[in-house]
């Protein structure tokens, strides 16, 4: 995305995409490693806006569904972008499910990358180490 290259700003489908990243190079802020791939945990705005009232905290000033549902395009918009022009695998998750439907699917996610790190095994019972497997 930022190579530290002299592309024209208006062409690169990234700069388009995420504004940011111009103010990011204008600051020498001049790389950004990509990862080997990514992945994305996808909640519906209003699930999030009532999993956010069920803290009984005050809520954050971005915690609104219009922002969080901003928020979650532009995450779409990075998912995309990886995938189709940078070429990284960027795996989208349901994120309405409980913790252990969405720990097993982001392992097999990451395992069917190719990018679950060699010293990492699945927790008992997953996807990938199924029970008497």
């Amino acid at each position: 995305m930022l190579s530290g290259s002299e592309e024209v700003e208006s062409d690169n489908p990234a700069y388009q995409a995420f504004p940011e990243l111009v103010t990011m190079k204008r600051l020498r802020i001049p790389k950004l490693r990509c990862p080997e791939a990514a992945l994305f945990l996808d909640v519906d705005p209003a699930l999030s806006v009532r999993r956010i009232q069920s803290r009984g905290e005050t809520r954050q000033v971005h915690e609104t569904h219009e922002k969080l549902e901003r928020l979650r395009e532009g995450y779409l918009s990075v998912c995309r972008i990886l995938e189709g022009q940078l070429r990284i695998p960027a795996g989208i998750l349901a994120g309405d499910q409980g913790i252990e439907e969405v720990t097993a699917a982001a392992l097999q996610a990451v395992a069917e990358m190719g990018v679950l790190p060699q010293n990492m095994t699945a927790p008992e019972h997953s996807p990938l180490n199924p029970p008497g497997g």
